[in-house]
């Protein structure tokens, strides 16, 4: 099923850009580490709620594949 919007790609990518930056941040700053945790948790829920909601229950397997071809640029197939 091909949803137009990669969503896999940013639910993975908005949690670990949180990741990254809160990583970035000195420790006295815990205001806004939590503030950041708070929104990269936040933007992931919404992507993951968004991939439920188009989930076609009645018919299973697996959804929202996403195909790259970066593969080909180092020879495998």
């Amino acid at each position: 099923m091909s949803t137009g919007f990669p969503y896999l790609s940013a639910l993975l990518g908005s949690t670990l850009t949180g990741a990254l930056i809160i990583m970035c941040i000195p420790d006295q700053f815990r205001k806004a580490i939590k503030v950041i945790a708070g929104i990269a948790s936040s933007t992931a829920l919404i992507f993951a709620l968004m991939l439920f909601k188009k989930y076609d229950f009645d018919l299973g397997g697996f959804k929202f594949t996403e195909t790259l071809t970066w593969m080909k640029l180092v020879g495998f197939s």
